[in-house]
């Protein structure tokens, strides 16, 4: 118990020394996210909009959130605007068709739904054109791998254990999948250190991977508190 107290010290005292130099350009995205979030909670949709367009001029590569400020251009009734937000996050592998909400069905009866619908799939392509569509090939074979035995817990075991070894491979080949380089890639990697999280961070998988996820925070790819749901997990548990 001592042993592994002692490691996981040490690993936060070499995330700390490791990210005083990283890049800003996350912390930034994420003032102008939660500027945008906080104004579109107290209804100034207009200045929220303009908080969101002020985070995509920073980072424009991470998809979901182009959802959200469509979904914020809908309450407002700018149904033109809320189209944009559409097209530029399917540059960034946006597709509403797997999206269900309230927004969609308001969307689709304006004027400007059929000029998305016309266009989304050549949007799409032209986003798989812009990354490494052979890693983001591979990531979905791992996602699919990871649903096929959620069932039973010991082959859950296994199998995520053989998942994670697979990823390792990959992002030390590739470097570890952020949106920019993978699209929605990122997300099937989470979920494979999600299905991996109890043995974080002491053990011989996670720290072969944590540096590779760290030059990506140090580089400004990847959220600085990549870490903090896990981390957060493991505070609950204990």
């Amino acid at each position: 118990m001592k042993k592994i107290v002692l490691i996981s010290i040490l690993f936060k005292l070499f995330l700390f020394t490791n990210t005083e130099g990283q890049d800003s350009t996350y912390y930034k995205y994420k003032a102008f996210i939660k500027k945008a979030e906080e104004n579109g909670a107290s209804k100034k949709t207009k200045i929220a909009l303009s908080y969101y367009d002020s985070a995509f001029n920073i980072i424009d590569y991470i998809p979901y959130t182009y959802y959200d400020a469509f979904s914020l251009a809908i309450s407002d009734s700018n149904y033109f605007r809320a189209k944009e937000y559409l097209v530029k996050g399917a540059l960034k592998g946006l597709d509403l068709s797997a999206w269900n909400s309230p927004e969609i069905g308001l969307f689709n009866n304006s004027k400007f739904a059929k000029e998305y619908w016309i266009i989304k799939d050549s949007l799409l392509r032209i986003h798989f054109k812009s990354i490494d569509i052979e890693y983001y090939n591979a990531l979905e074979d791992l996602k699919k791998l990871d649903q096929s035995k959620r069932g039973n817990n010991s082959e859950a075991d296994i199998n995520d254990s053989l998942n994670f070894d697979k990823l390792i491979i990959l992002s030390k080949n590739k470097g570890f999948p952020t949106y920019k380089t993978t699209g929605y890639g990122h997300n099937n990697a989470w979920l494979i250190l999600w299905h991996n999280k109890n043995k974080y961070p002491v053990s011989l998988q996670w720290q072969q991977i944590i540096p590779l996820i760290n030059n990506e925070i140090l580089k400004g790819t990847i959220d600085p508190d990549f870490f903090k749901k896990i981390e957060d997990m493991k505070k609950r548990i204990k």
